[in-house]
């Protein structure tokens, strides 16, 4: 696993950040604005004469057009192109998250829009002037021979023996933590996790969560391999009248298929806190969850151990009982 700045997330980054994308975001949703730091006035410093540019026309008549486009959906659309300055595709697979977006034809011209703003801004320029700072970014967010000891376990646990193909993007200019697929054929997949500092404190990017960072590692991880196990079974479950609680919609899902997703990816990161830190980690990690409305975390983990769980690993055969469990509760507990 490599721990990487990535162009392509930092230029559409750059982009939402002249547009006032996350700014906004953050006022109708959390009531606040995004921190500050010397890096973001940089960028709005460098980009201020291109505010007019139609690349900044088209992203703010995209998002107008859409108010609510996940921005989850735009980084799976940029990081199904190849590295700038091409922006070529580079998936010819069913991806349904990428299609959501690439079937607007908007959105395509806007990746053809991208590749313009980045030769017309130097952005190559603006980036390469900037290795300091994401050299700085890279160090806040921690000691990589520690960061991969300590995701090694969930890589294990998901029976992923090469971990080659993922890569971990920090960006100070997103928000947010994600764990993103790109399936770029039958055999061949991309996988990545991005992960935001939450403020900047006395010149330094902080990365607190809430819970420990490796924490939301194994969760973002995590999605790369159970979003699609879910996927495969999901069908076979009569899913359409079930409610998901206002508390969880709140907190950015509303579609319970993700619900169920988060269900499961929250208890397996329960499951190896409590096997590799301990009772006292685990009885805070379970606290954090249920404050989020995940109160069930620890019936599914005690299922999974007993019926989905051999040698510290999940068996995906039987991962059908485990979704199937998950639905039970869920109706149980909050379609009741």
């Amino acid at each position: 696993m490599e721990i990487i700045i990535d162009q392509r997330i930092e230029l559409l980054g750059v982009i939402q950040t002249i547009c006032g994308y996350w700014d906004n975001f953050l006022q109708k949703y959390m009531g606040k604005l995004s921190y500050q730091c010397n890096y973001r006035n940089e960028v709005k410093k460098y980009f201020e004469i291109y505010k007019k540019h139609e690349t900044i026309k088209l992203y703010n008549k995209l998002c107008n057009e859409n108010s609510d486009i996940s921005h989850y959906y735009q980084f799976v659309l940029i990081l199904s192109h190849s590295e700038l300055p091409e922006l070529n595709v580079i998936t010819n697979y069913n991806n349904n998250f990428y299609n959501n977006l690439s079937q607007n034809n908007n959105w395509i011209n806007f990746i053809k829009n991208m590749k313009q703003f980045y030769k017309d801004t130097n952005f190559k320029l603006f980036f390469e002037n900037n290795k300091n700072e994401y050299k700085k970014l890279l160090y806040d967010f921690g000691n990589k021979d520690e960061i991969l000891k300590n995701t090694q376990c969930i890589f294990d646990f998901l029976s992923i023996k090469d971990n080659s193909n993922y890569k971990t993007i920090i960006s100070s200019l997103v928000m947010g933590c994600y764990g993103i697929n790109i399936k770029i054929n039958e055999l061949k997949a991309l996988n990545y996790t991005i992960m935001c500092p939450e403020d900047y404190k006395n010149s330094k990017y902080v990365f607190d969560y809430g819970e420990p960072m490796q924490h939301i590692l194994w969760h973002e991880i995590s999605h790369t391999v159970i979003n699609n196990l879910t996927k495969i079974y999901i069908d076979e479950f009569n899913i359409e009248n079930m409610k998901i609680p206002e508390k969880i919609i709140d907190i950015g899902y509303s579609e319970i298929q993700t619900f169920i997703n988060e269900y499961i990816i929250r208890s397996i990161v329960y499951l190896l806190t409590e096997l590799f830190e301990g009772d006292n980690s685990a009885v805070l990690q379970y606290k954090n969850e249920e404050n989020f409305g995940f109160t069930e975390i620890d019936k599914i983990k005690d299922f999974m151990v007993k019926n989905c769980v051999e040698n510290n690993k999940l068996i995906k055969e039987k991962y059908k009982k485990l979704i199937h469990y998950v639905i039970e509760i869920i109706k149980k507990s909050y379609c009741a």
